[in-house]
């Protein structure tokens, strides 16, 4: 009788869950070939996810008539001899796949102390922020565009200036550092760069220095755009940008 008892099959052997290697899901969205939409204010030539699935593996303890073989270290201790004295092996729950929000920010690209102001910013700057943005977060809307970018650059971005901000997405499209799958912007083929050409140009001191020019010039566009820009070929962008700090200039210098 004990000998029977002892050859069959226990039926509270216990079974262990151990990690399995992660597996890298996913695949990478194609880039757009289609031209952008007409209005859209694309002036510029154009130059140039890993979510981890941990899945548990469920090994099954040793039965008694095999126990003399050597055990696998990872299947824990094995309930032998016939007073079954052995303690139970301890279950090592599955250890969670990290998320993007267990990964650190990068150094001064995201949360920045303190907030800013838009027209604070260096001009060149911006389609690469731009950019950057979008490689990381690896998709985001057309309409998401401003309010991801104020969150996580930590600017504020009044109504006035948005559709400038959607303009340098576009600016950055040109340069192939983002491209434009149906609504939704993706990382484009080229590393993201600085513009040069508008030097370290803040939209405060363009109205700053139109307001100097006014009184000496009642239409200082040409003067002022020679000065904010070095490119050879002016894109509306740019241009827009020379207006509207012209007519800021105007209001401000007479009280409106």
């Amino acid at each position: 009788m004990v000998r029977e008892a002892l050859a069959a099959p226990d039926p509270l052997a216990p079974s262990v869950t151990a990690n399995a290697t992660p597996r890298t899901t996913g695949a990478v969205a194609p880039l757009s070939t289609a031209p952008p939409d007409a209005g859209h204010p694309d002036d510029y030539e154009v130059v140039g996810a890993e979510p981890a699935v941990v899945e548990g593996v469920e090994i099954e303890a040793l039965a008694p008539e095999v126990a003399d073989k050597a055990p696998s270290a990872s299947a824990g201790p094995v309930l032998v001899g016939p007073d079954l004295t052995t303690p139970p092996p301890t279950v090592v729950p599955n250890t969670p796949a990290a998320t993007s929000s267990d990964r650190p920010a990068k150094p001064g690209f995201l949360f920045p102390p303190h907030r800013r102001a838009f027209d604070d910013l260096p001009l060149g700057e911006i389609a690469r922020q731009i950019a950057e943005l979008v490689t990381r977060v690896g998709a985001i809307h057309e309409d998401d565009l401003v309010d991801e970018y104020s969150a996580n650059y930590g600017v504020d971005v009044p109504r006035s200036r948005q559709r400038t901000l959607r303009r340098f997405a576009w600016s950055a499209k040109g340069h192939r550092y983002i491209d434009l799958d149906g609504r939704t912007w993706i990382a484009g083929t080229n590393p993201p760069a600085d513009d040069p050409r508008y030097g370290r140009w803040t939209f405060s001191a363009i109205v700053d220095r139109a307001r100097d020019l006014l009184p000496a010039d009642d239409d200082p566009f040409d003067g002022l755009l020679a000065e904010v820009y070095s490119g050879t070929r002016v894109p509306r962008l740019v241009m827009s940008i020379i207006g509207s700090a012209i007519n800021e200039a105007r209001k401000t210098s007479s009280g409106l």
